[in-house]
């Protein structure tokens, strides 16, 4: 075994004499047994082990055994222990996923503050396989069907060339001492029902089942490699990066005719699920002004493209303005100045705003438009609905979230960014401006 376990590290690069290993050393079989290999092959190495708090005395006697052995065998050990329990209530996580989370984020400490550049897990080919299984009962992309990567980032697995049988009579041939962890028996967790309840059934069809499973794991990683590089190509063609989102052509989608799948991988950074991207597809000329969410991010059908940006958690906070500003905070950076109308030359930009300052009640009140706003748009007589008149501007529904009415005792007096209140307008009669200039980067 220590020949094969040598030709698999070296065959996959697993790691070389110039890396510094952690061995991940829980004090089971798996663990143990990967640590005696190493110093059979007098490859140096640390240990690191968790204590989740979670059996009790159990827990604490895994610490004690790892720890005596890493001092019998002359060996640097590290040791911690989490409240897993109250990390996963208060996250509102599985106690499987806190103990993951929380055991390699320490992985991660110990690899900043000691140096180390390889992490040894102790997962094998039984641990391979049943990563498959779980993969395929819970669904996804085809990288769900590649079992456990040999080496990811800094994380290596070097007994994933043996099955858990080899392991444990490995350790009884070579007396090594290990620790047992009940809750490995118990079938509540659904890594363990595959362990004792489905994979039995298939070596029944298939005695070399774990090999075969193996092998289609190898195929179908080769082709996530293809398929990965695909959707990158993709990503370089279709995505079109701005400065607070991103937006893919939608005639350009329908020109690629691209799958669900192909669209649920393109944007899985963004979070959204492949049934939402079904539905996408499958109404992507009729949904303008649709919103799919996905926990981090909202995608907008516009009219000729998909605009994707990240959720905000900031909500802009009503503000008053009074007559001694002089400058001011619209969304963006805005300059408030009172001037002599005969002086000052009238300014048709939509961005800025020259109001009558004799028409304006002070402070005036800056907030989100809301439903059932209504202002007289200039150059009409009657008042119109603020949401219709954004409707009639073409304003996408991203952009609509931000619009900001300025009012005066109660009464729009300009849409921010779009147009003025007819009431409000300067005139030939009016003698000062209140004049808001938006400020540009240039001016600073």
């Amino acid at each position: 075994m220590l020949e094969r376990f040598l030709q698999f590290i070296k065959k996959h690069a697993l790691f070389n004499a110039h890396d510094k290993l952690l061995v991940a050393t829980s004090g089971g079989v798996d663990s143990m047994v990967l640590c005696n290999l190493l110093l059979k092959a007098e490859i140096p190495f640390a240990m690191a082990h968790c204590n989740f708090q979670l059996r009790g005395k159990a827990a604490d006697g895994d610490e004690a055994f790892v720890k005596a052995f890493g001092f019998e065998s002359d060996i640097a050990v590290f040791t911690t222990r989490f409240e897993t329990d109250a990390f996963a209530q208060t996250n509102k996580i599985s106690t499987q996923m806190a103990a993951r989370e929380l055991r390699y984020k320490w992985f991660e400490e110990l690899k900043e503050g000691h140096g180390f550049t390889k992490l040894l897990t102790a997962h094998h080919l039984n641990d391979h396989v049943e990563t498959l299984l779980l993969g395929m009962s819970r669904g996804g992309g085809v990288k769900s069907f590649t079992g456990i990567p040999k080496k990811n980032d800094w994380i290596v697995r070097p007994l994933l060339a043996f099955t858990k049988e080899e392991v444990l009579a490995y350790a009884e041939a070579n007396e090594i001492e290990w620790r047992e962890d009940a809750s490995n028996v118990s079938t509540k967790y659904k890594r363990n029902f595959v362990r004792h309840e489905l994979v039995p059934r298939f070596e029944e069809l298939n005695p070399n089942f774990l090999n075969t499973a193996d092998q289609l794991m190898e195929r179908t990683a080769a082709v996530a490699r293809i398929y990965e590089q695909h959707i990158n190509a993709l990503r370089q063609d279709l995505l079109l990066e701005g400065e607070n989102e991103t937006a893919i052509s939608t005639a350009t989608l329908v020109q690629k005719e691209l799958s669900t799948t192909e669209l649920a991988d393109l944007v899985a950074p963004f979070g959204f699920a492949y049934e939402q991207c079904e539905d996408l597809l499958e109404n992507l000329t009729g949904l303008s002004g649709r919103v799919f969410k996905s926990p981090t991010h909202e995608l907008l059908i516009d009219r000729t493209e998909l605009r994707i940006r990240e959720k905000s958690d900031s909500e802009f906070e009503s503000i008053s303005i009074n007559k001694s500003d002089r400058q001011v905070e619209l969304g963006e950076l805005y300059r408030f100045t009172i001037e002599n109308a005969e002086a000052l030359p009238l300014d048709k930009s939509a961005a800025n705003c020259q109001l009558d300052f004799s028409r304006l009640t002070f402070p005036l009140e800056v907030r989100k438009w809301e439903e059932g706003d209504k202002f007289i748009p200039l150059g009409m007589k009657g008042q119109k609905l603020v949401s219709d008149f954004l409707i009639d501007q073409k304003v996408a529904v991203f952009d609509k979230e931000k619009v900001l009415v300025m009012l005066s005792d109660g009464e729009i007096a300009w849409v921010v960014g779009h147009r003025i209140s007819d009431k409000f307008k300067r005139s030939a009669k009016t003698q000062q401006v209140a004049y808001f200039k938006k400020i540009s980067v240039a001016q600073g």
